[in-house]
């Protein structure tokens, strides 16, 4: 998988094309469907976190702050 790093204290991912598949502890999934599972397991566990989007429309999980949405799944964070 080629993943663009954009860097930044908030990424837990580096950034990738959502729709890139691989194989994971999920099975043969999409880069964007590997994201939702992990942010679902990560906010469950009490962390806050959503999928950011870079200027190129890929995609990483990323830390939120207090002011942001615990809820958030679809693509609000930008990345420079």
């Amino acid at each position: 998988m080629s993943r663009k790093n954009g860097g930044g204290e908030r990424q837990i991912t580096e950034y990738a094309d959502p729709g890139e598949t691989f194989t994971s502890q999920y099975g043969t999934v999409t880069y964007r469907e590997w994201c939702e599972k992990e942010l679902a397991r990560i906010n469950a566990g009490g962390s806050k976190a959503m999928i950011g989007t870079d200027k190129d429309g890929n995609i990483a999980l990323v830390r939120c702050h207090e002011a942001e949405t615990d809820t958030a799944k679809e693509p609000v964070a930008k990345a420079a």
